[in-house]
């Protein structure tokens, strides 16, 4: 028996960001808490807080993207009347900074180094700077 799969646009994509998303679940779930003395500073946090922390942490970044995609879309009604692409550059940008403010918070709040954060800014950082050398 033949059979075949159609996996459509993007799904090469989704799989990618599925599975990087999972790994740092992953890394999460087998960091020693020893590797992390800045969150076992406080004698009231257990290891399993810890755990559950870094791996809530990549699902709870990727709907603060997808929330910050939302509104970077909203903003083309704004926008429209701009050229298409500086309309869909200007939204990017939007959306950029609204995750980037977005990640700053939550990774104080979760208390984690903030090496954390210089790696998500300077991840987004690449994907702007990706999608304009594209446009270019």
């Amino acid at each position: 028996m033949i059979t075949s799969v159609v996996a459509g646009m993007g799904a090469d994509i989704f799989e990618s960001y599925v599975g990087s998303i999972v790994a740092t679940i992953a890394i999460g779930a087998t960091l020693l808490p020893e590797s992390l003395p800045h969150l076992k500073a406080s004698p009231d946090v257990s290891n399993e807080s810890i755990k559950a922390i870094l791996m809530s942490m990549p699902i709870v970044l990727a709907v603060l993207g997808l929330v910050s995609s939302f509104i970077g879309i909203a903003f083309m009604k704004v926008l429209k009347q701009l050229s298409p692409a500086a309309a869909l550059r200007y939204s990017t940008f939007i959306a950029a900074g609204l995750f980037l403010v977005g990640s700053y918070w939550l990774v104080t709040a979760y208390d984690v180094s903030n090496n954390v954060f210089w790696a998500i800014f300077f991840g987004t950082l690449a994907g702007i700077l990706i999608g304009l050398i594209t446009e270019y």
